[in-house]
């Protein structure tokens, strides 16, 4: 598995892409013929035009922080000795109004909770 501290892995990607949010980006992840890799946007559809198998926004870490910007109150995002983690503590959540998410990198755990909010129709994107 290809791993990108500053992008969003594949799954989360693809879950996003199935969310509707709008596949822009600066990287996108591109499958073709039974390999997956990262694709800079100036060279994705010059290169491979109509011909792209799948492509997914590989969202980085900043892109995901304007898109959670404003959407909960309170965030709090730590790295610990195992991986990042985020609560949103206080926010405007239904349930116990507090959620966590860990991740083994800071753009996977805003992109996974980018989708709980999306799930839970707290934020529509």
């Amino acid at each position: 598995m290809i791993k990108n501290n500053g992008c969003c892995d594949l799954k989360l990607a693809k879950k996003l892409h199935e969310l509707k949010v709008k596949q822009k980006s600066l990287w996108f992840w591109i499958v073709e013929k039974g390999h997956t890799f990262l694709q800079h946007k100036d060279n994705l559809f010059m290169i491979y035009n109509d011909h792209l198998e799948e492509y997914h926004s590989a969202f980085t870490v900043a892109e995901l922080g304007e898109m959670l910007k404003g959407k909960t109150s309170f965030p709090f995002w730590t790295k610990t000795f195992n991986g990042w983690f985020y609560s949103n503590e206080n926010a405007d959540i239904p349930n116990d109004g507090c959620t966590t998410i860990s991740e083994d990198t800071e753009a996977n755990a805003r992109a996974k909770m980018l989708i709980w909010l999306i799930e839970q129709e707290i934020v529509k994107i």
